[in-house]
């Protein structure tokens, strides 16, 4: 709060006249830190540089490791030189093992895992650093630290749409936080159990998670935004119900939270967390422009800030909107980019299949069947092996499609084979809407004339 950054500053200044240069350093540290220190980010940067020059005037300690770690961070978003981020903060996890410092290793190894799989494309990596700090906070029986570290964890996996080790992370998070009886951690837990429950195509399991959280918020007489970490009150509630085709549900409480983001001006909260959902759900109920709003927004903000697995999503995303509206040169500049995003990585798990989808869209757009039909087959199959019925089935019924449009001898079968399939996993994963849209579709070719096989 505003409140406990001037005290901060007011102890920074009494520090300073006393010329103790090491707690000078500790609340520079504190002054820098991303959430909780000071509103303005070149203050931010200004204040964690100094305390790295003063915490090394004074030795090796756990703060001059957490400032190597932090002014890192800083510099893999946009403050400062990009390049030194990764040097920085595997100087800072270094210096931390060799100090024992449990804490300092269980922060260093989240944030350097996050930056290297959001930053640099060395994915297998970052989630390996990841598993460190989990490792560490299990080693020491810090079991809040090991349920914030593994739903961090079940987080980048839920994004990346691994859904079996999204599932792994975030019941090892919920074990642990039952264990620390802390309300916080209880409630992250939950709410990221719901997420990697939902991915799997677990209706049932992903709604009693999200009640569970609900239920423990009502008992405890606070609103989720108190307790939980950035974004997963955000994104998961309003998420949920796209996957289940509660679209006005979701609708409302997605642009709840985006008027609130553009209220307190949290372009982060916004762009990075709640305009793909909405983007993605617009994309599902038809409305394109919508869609392509919500996806251009946050593409331009990820590329930006380096953000490369929001970026590669939206920009996937957004090549099948222009594909469906027709604008075929927007929707090739957009897949341009995304391969550039692609080729940085031979890891991008699950999210591999959004990105072959969107080859397939557009390629069935060009009429180059060939090439659709294999990237099809592509997304299908990765689908498959990450475990995600949902978006397994969106590609068999975009796969049908693309046999009915055709429309040669024999395609006509083919494509109704491919709406069953996909209809057969929409109504068992409880998606409402979808099943109604493959009905749809079903209902329409069969009153289409085929073709006679020549």
């Amino acid at each position: 709060t505003r409140d406990a950054v001037g005290y901060w500053e007011k102890a920074l200044s009494i520090y300073e006249a006393l010329g103790d240069a090491k707690k000078s350093g500790a609340v520079h540290l504190r002054l820098g830190l991303p959430m909780g220190g000071v509103s303005d980010r070149g203050r931010r940067y200004s204040h964690t540089v100094k305390a790295v020059e003063l915490l090394e005037s004074e030795g090796e300690s756990p703060e001059l490791a957490r400032g190597y770690v932090q002014l890192g961070y800083e510099a893999a978003h946009r403050r400062g030189e990009r390049s030194s981020a990764i040097p920085l903060m595997e100087k800072g996890l270094t210096l931390a093992e060799g100090l024992d410092d449990g804490a300092g290793v269980i922060e260093a190894a989240r944030a350097l895992g996050h930056v290297l799989v959001y930053h640099t494309g060395q994915i297998r990596r970052g989630l390996e650093v990841y598993q460190r700090g989990c490792a560490e906070a299990r080693r020491r029986g810090s079991l809040i630290a090991l349920s914030e570290t593994s739903s961090h964890l079940c987080r980048e996996y839920s994004f990346l749409r691994d859904a079996g080790e999204a599932l792994r992370w975030a019941q090892e998070a919920a074990e642990a936080a039952k264990q620390s009886g802390a309300f916080g951690p209880q409630i992250n837990s939950a709410l990221i159990l719901a997420w990697a429950a939902i991915l799997r195509g677990d209706a049932a399991g992903a709604l009693s998670s999200l009640e569970t959280a609900q239920q423990m918020l009502k008992r405890g007489g606070v609103v989720v935004s108190e307790v939980a970490a950035p974004g997963l009150h955000n994104v998961i509630p309003g998420s949920i119900p796209i996957f289940l085709g509660d679209w006005d549900q979701a609708e409302t409480e997605l642009l709840k939270v985006c008027e609130f983001a553009e209220r307190t001006h949290n372009s982060f909260l916004k762009l990075l967390w709640v305009a793909p959902a909405l983007g993605w759900l617009y994309l599902e109920k038809g409305d394109l422009a919508g869609a392509k709003t919500h996806l251009g927004e946050i593409a331009a903000f990820a590329q930006a800030g380096g953000d490369n697995p929001p970026e590669l999503l939206c920009r996937a995303l957004l090549v099948q909107v222009c594909s469906k509206m027709g604008e075929l040169e927007d929707a090739r500049a957009h897949m341009r980019r995304a391969r550039e995003i692609f080729s940085l990585s031979t890891d991008w798990l699950g999210l591999a299949a959004e990105v072959h989808l969107a080859e397939a869209v557009l390629a069935t757009a060009e009429k180059r069947w060939p090439e659709a039909e294999a990237a099809f087959q592509q997304a299908v199959e990765i689908n498959r092996r990450y475990h995600l019925p949902y978006y397994e089935a969106r590609s068999l019924l975009e796969w049908g499609e693309m046999y009915l449009s055709r429309n040669q001898p024999t395609d006509r079968e083919r494509g109704m084979q491919l709406l069953d399939q996909a209809l057969a996993i929409f109504q068992r994963v409880q998606a409402k809407k979808m099943v109604e849209k493959v009905r749809s579709f079903q209902e329409h070719a069969a009153a289409q004339p085929a073709k006679a096989p020549t």
